[in-house]
């Protein structure tokens, strides 16, 4: 048996949109194999979360592009992607050279002292 989960989005202005979240197959059944397993479950509801989501924040997008009283477009700032620069990321700058610079952590008193050995405290 072949179980396909489909999501039907709907919009006023478009034609519904079908979109697959699931296939399970159940080669025979079993009071094992009944209803949906846990780790099923847990796909199909993340798959579903990441639709949903999706469709609501483009329509909220959307619908935040005019103004609600005037109807004239909105101006945007800085409508670009965010690139994360992350201490082990591949990306090279190209202004360094072909290597980028190694990840080093320092402690409060080399960043205060730079080349001298950190004070030893002395207790009685």
């Amino acid at each position: 048996m072949k179980m396909t989960i489909q999501v039907v989005i709907e919009r006023d202005d478009e034609p519904p949109m079908v979109d697959e979240i699931a296939c399970l197959e159940r080669a025979t059944l079993t009071p094992d194999t009944l209803g949906l397993t846990l780790a099923e479950a847990k796909t199909v509801l993340a798959q579903l979360q990441e639709v949903v989501v999706t469709e609501q924040v483009a329509a909220y997008v959307a619908q935040q592009q005019t103004c609600p009283h005037c109807s004239a477009p909105r101006t945007r700032k800085g409508h670009h992607q965010i690139v994360s620069a992350h201490a082990s990321a591949s990306s090279r700058c190209p202004a360094l050279g072909s290597t980028p610079a190694p990840a080093r952590l320092t402690t409060r008193d080399e960043a205060v002292a730079p080349g001298r050995p950190a004070p030893r405290a002395h207790h009685p």
